[in-house]
């Protein structure tokens, strides 16, 4: 085998090597951040314990982007004070003018 033919096959089994090394480097990435997210969890209280191999391999699977995404949401959760909440859906039906009257005093004494 000539010298250049030989450079061209390990240029491309470098390549391919970096590729693999690059995923490998993701998915560790991956797989410690989704650990750490699992863990603060779970000291939080946030989840039980019976859940933390189904949190863990749906954070497993998401992607970096997602993964900073749901710590972002996570950090937002732990600065916020204990009475903060995004809001809450009413039991009632809000009334927009659009009830009839009969219905509106049913509404009213439930």
């Amino acid at each position: 085998m000539d010298q250049q033919k030989l450079n061209k096959v390990a240029a491309q089994a470098i390549r391919k090597l970096q590729e693999e090394n690059d995923s490998l480097l993701e998915k560790h990435s991956n797989f410690e951040r989704a650990q750490t997210l699992v863990s603060d969890l779970l000291k939080s209280g946030s989840i039980a314990s019976e859940e933390i191999l189904d949190v863990f391999e749906h954070f497993k699977s998401k992607t970096p982007k997602e993964l900073e995404v749901i710590e972002k949401a996570i950090e937002l959760r732990k600065n916020a004070s204990s009475d903060f909440t995004f809001g809450t859906l009413s039991d009632r039906p809000q009334d927009d003018g659009t009830l009839d009257p009969l219905t509106r005093m049913l509404l009213e004494e439930y």
